[in-house]
């Protein structure tokens, strides 16, 4: 299944929970009062009843998660402009994670009712996002990966009790261009695949937001300069920030945890078992060529010395969410976004268990959300990569990945690769010259792709790798 096709995917899902929404709502406010939590919108089509994206649960059960993390879904870029003023963030992981609270209030103007969202062509698209440049006061947002839109503004609305989506389609969202002065927003995903935001009754007064608030993120001078991509910009996307200036990031040690031997003491050993919903009191296990196998009915648990935990759950089985969120359902079905917020939660959980599953210069952040590739399975994935100060670390491989179908999560990867800072700070090479020389985009004209900042490792083997950040041209996906 390609790329597009696993999008169409689960944007269809959940683009048949607007079509059911409208009757959903007359039922709302009664079936919330009988239940206390929330509605039961299921299609019984679905394994993973997407339709309960749009009812988020809260209220009165305890959740050991309680509520999703925006630091678990950072952009990698932003920037903005507001007449004069105006500059470009990355690879500052506290300012951007301070700068984040603000977009509450502009996910709420844009992604909610009173809003609409409609998919246009690319010409029509490329219109008002140019419109939105040419004008005096705009936000540009940039995400790792892309993901509906509704999830997105999960992060930043956890005490949400009602629907939160806008009239009209659901869309993915890898970047968001937002007009400061609140007529319109505009987002795309990674293929180009445009979508407009409006609001229906627009504040025509000034500024629908509190444009100092975001000037004053930039007291200090922490934003680069940049200029936007134009038509004439070889190789790059239309309308993206290029920033401009001297960048520097410290250089990383890199390892490989074993797992057979991190969580051979009972302890920690227990720990980990109880995570994934096994016996840590009488655990059956074997060895497979030096890997420990973990078995219960429900799945296994494989420790592997390369440095992978992996978790199978057995046909029809699996870990309950209700284990991992720390409450029931009443009717024992999940919305997406708190199979989302299990996912992220279960991904917190595990680098807590020990400093040497991230390391202390890492942190993992959801960067996709894909269908799976099983064609058995009806799951979703969540995906999930190393970040070190809001900087991804290429690996080649995914960080961490968690499956999870209907009401149970059936198969989680993680890769315990152990990040530590050398306190040694490299400076890049200019992102101009590598345009011209390294990249050479003019030579591929018809790319449009991005320029973003990776750390990949450049040397050494075992415990004296070094990873270190530099310039990555990004091509775009098909």
């Amino acid at each position: 299944m390609d790329h597009g096709t696993k999008r169409e995917a689960i944007r269809e899902h959940i683009k048949s929970a607007v079509l059911v929404l409208l009757f959903a709502l007359m039922i709302l406010f009664s079936a919330l009062y009988f239940v206390g939590t929330q509605s039961a919108m299921i299609s019984p089509d679905l394994k993973m009843p997407l339709d309960r994206l749009l009812i988020i649960k809260k209220g009165d059960t305890e959740s050991s998660l309680d509520v999703l993390d925006p630091s678990d879904h950072l952009p990698e870029m932003i920037a903005y402009r507001i007449g004069t003023d105006g500059g470009a963030l990355v690879a500052n992981r506290d300012l951007m994670r301070d700068f984040s609270r603000l977009f509450g209030e502009y996910y709420s103007y844009f992604f909610t009712s009173g809003s609409t969202c409609g998919i246009v062509g690319r010409s029509e698209g490329e219109t008002a996002w140019k419109q939105i440049i040419d004008g005096e006061s705009y936000l540009y947002v940039r995400y790792p990966g892309e993901i509906p839109y509704p999830l997105i503004y999960a992060f930043y609305t956890p005490d949400t009790t009602a629907a939160v989506h806008a009239d009209g389609d659901i869309t993915f969202i890898c970047e968001l261009l937002i007009d400061l002065d609140g007529g319109r927003a505009v987002s795309r995903d990674k293929i180009d695949t445009y979508a407009v935001f409006e609001r229906e009754e627009a504040d025509t007064q000034g500024s629908a937001f509190n444009l100092s608030a975001i000037s004053a993120y930039n007291e200090n001078k922490s934003f680069s300069s940049f200029r936007m991509s134009s038509s004439e910009d070889a190789g790059y996307a239309f309308g993206i920030p290029i920033p401009e200036g001297d960048f520097s990031a410290n250089l990383l040690l890199y390892e490989c945890a074993d797992p057979t031997t991190l969580f051979a003491a009972s302890e920690a050993r227990n720990s980990l078992l109880k995570m994934f919903d096994f016996n840590p009191d009488n655990p059956r296990s074997y060895d497979d060529n030096g890997s420990t196998v973990y078995i219960e009915n429900h799945g296994t648990l494989i420790l592997s010395p390369d440095g992978s935990i992996t978790y199978e759950a057995s046909v029809g089985s699996g870990i309950s969410l209700a284990n991992v969120l720390g409450y029931s359902s009443y009717d024992g079905e999940y919305t997406m976004i708190e199979a989302m917020t299990a996912a992220c939660g279960l991904g917190r959980q595990l680098t807590e268990l020990s400093p040497e599953i991230a390391g202390t210069a890492a942190d993992l952040q959801l960067s996709r959300i894909t269908s799976d590739d099983r064609e058995e399975s009806a799951g979703i994935r969540f995906i999930f990569s190393y970040f070190c100060n809001n900087i991804p670390i290429s690996t080649g491989s995914e960080a961490l990945s968690v499956t999870i179908e209907g009401n149970r999560i059936t198969s989680v990867r993680l890769l315990m690769h152990s990040y530590t800072d050398t306190l040694i700070a490299e400076s890049m090479l200019p992102l101009s010259w590598l345009e011209s020389n390294l990249f050479n985009l003019a030579s591929v004209p018809n790319a449009k792709g991005r320029c973003m900042l990776t750390y990949s490792v450049i040397t050494g083997e075992g415990e004296n790798r070094q990873i270190g950040c530099g310039w990555s041209y990004i091509r775009p996906e098909s």
